[in-house]
């Protein structure tokens, strides 16, 4: 009987995070707010679980900044000052540059060490920047950010979007690493807004 309990409690645990994990996310965080400018600066994101090369798993996410695409930009390009917009992140390093291509270094904390490399493909003519984890001590994923200059009130905003694919794996479920990764996206992105707005 109480192996039967622990098998019991064991298939909820791992459950539980997984199913929270398959439903549309909005983050606590994701009050409105407007600027001086009239834009709505919340942050929008859902994730849908689909089937694709890509991943099982992929967030959509969206904001807009008070700030022209190219000052963006340069924000989302600096990957070495990525520590000041990501809360887990401890160090990013470029190791390679082979024109648009760069291969950057991770290192970061979340319940346990984070590590390993990303490889970002720039389209600056197009503001695409392509990403993908060629090594990871827990699960590789990858993804796209296009910024698309708007205008408003008769100057240009930039409308910002990312798109995530992963595979999440059982220890990320467990840990509900999933939604604190999606939160850190949240402060990640409100970071950016300030800066690009301040600058």
């Amino acid at each position: 009987m109480a192996r039967l309990r622990y098998l019991i409690l064991s298939v909820l645990i791992i459950a539980f995070p997984a199913c929270r994990a398959n439903a549309p996310v909005r983050s606590p965080q994701l009050s409105p707010e407007m600027s001086a400018a009239g834009l709505d600066h919340q942050v929008y994101y859902e994730t849908r679980e689909i089937k694709s090369e890509l991943g099982s798993r992929r967030t959509e996410w969206r904001t807009r900044i008070d700030a022209p695409p190219e000052k963006v930009w340069s924000i989302l390009t600096d990957y070495e000052n990525y520590p000041s917009l990501i809360p887990s992140a401890i160090r990013y390093k470029i190791i390679e540059r082979n024109g648009n291509s760069v291969l950057v270094e991770t290192r970061g904390r979340r319940i346990i060490k984070l590590k390993g490399r990303a490889r970002y493909e720039e389209d600056p003519d197009n503001f695409v920047l392509r990403w993908k984890k060629i090594k990871s001590n827990i699960s590789l994923n990858s993804g796209y950010w296009k910024l698309t200059p708007i205008e408003h009130d008769g100057r240009i905003v930039t409308e910002v979007f990312h798109y995530v694919y992963s595979k999440p794996g059982a220890l990320e479920r467990l840990g509900n690493m999933i939604r604190h990764l999606e939160e850190e996206e949240v402060t990640m992105l409100r970071n950016m807004q300030e800066l690009a707005e301040n600058q």
